[in-house]
């Protein structure tokens, strides 16, 4: 037999009227869902209504990991997305992304799969100009952040290992060359939109180099190319470059 909140929800969802019919929103806080999502998240399921998404990060902790994001290297950021979607293909062992999902779900206030400043400031967090600049850029420019992008904000220091920076690195290691130069990103980019949103390969060219200054030590000869130990270093917050 149908679950009777299965049968709820779906009745609601599918009126005709659109003023009758539940909003996303409404259909997140629906007791079905609410129950669903915490078996989805805990692999356990539950006869009992389960109460709304737990409180997001503290408002100060979000503004200063977005504003910590924002001021990192071009590469690094480029780095952590792509260790966001790696880390969502891994077993979830401590939990820590389960933790950012439901952060993200508290957040997201309407629904639609995106946070936006509105969604900030609905939960407390100031938005100063200086956040709304971090904001913009931790989302590449867009309005909003995807889930993806705020895991990439967020990422626990537990899941960026050696192990995950390397995974990155191979990804946008496009020849399998060992080092990552201009061309690599220029081509990670034009992947990802067919026109790579207006970045030049000099553009790229700079990113690398910012990311060789912020991991070479005093007076190494900069060679326009991030090695993978260089990176691991880049993204796990390591100095130093190794001779």
């Amino acid at each position: 037999a149908c679950d009777p909140e299965a049968r709820d929800l779906l009745a609601r969802m599918l009126q005709h009227e659109p003023r009758e019919r539940i909003t996303a929103a409404e259909a997140l806080r629906h007791p079905f869902v609410l129950r669903h999502f915490e078996e989805m998240l805990d692999g356990a399921a539950s006869d009992q209504p389960q109460a709304p998404p737990s409180p997001p990060l503290p408002p100060s902790a979000l503004a200063a990991r977005l504003c910590a994001t924002a001021g990192a290297p071009r590469l690094r950021r480029i780095a952590l997305l792509a260790m966001a979607h790696l880390a969502s293909e891994q077993a979830d062992t401590g939990g820590e992304l389960r933790a950012l999902r439901r952060a993200f779900r508290a957040l997201d206030g309407d629904g639609d799969g995106l946070i936006s400043l509105s969604d900030l400031e609905r939960h407390g967090c100031g938005v100063p100009g200086e956040l709304r600049e971090a904001f913009a850029a931790c989302a590449d420019g867009a309005d909003a952040l995807d889930l993806v992008h705020f895991v990439a904000c967020c990422l626990p220091p537990v899941l960026a290992t050696e192990e995950l920076a390397a995974e990155a690195f191979a990804l946008l290691d496009h020849e399998g060359r060992g080092a990552l130069e201009g061309a690599d990103l220029r081509r990670l980019l034009r992947e990802g939109d067919g026109s790579a949103g207006g970045t030049t390969l000099a553009d790229c060219e700079a990113a690398i180099r910012e990311a060789e200054a912020a991991v070479c030590s005093g007076g190494a000869e900069p060679r326009g190319c991030i090695q993978l130990g260089e990176f691991q270093r880049l993204v796990r917050g390591g100095v130093g470059r190794e001779e």
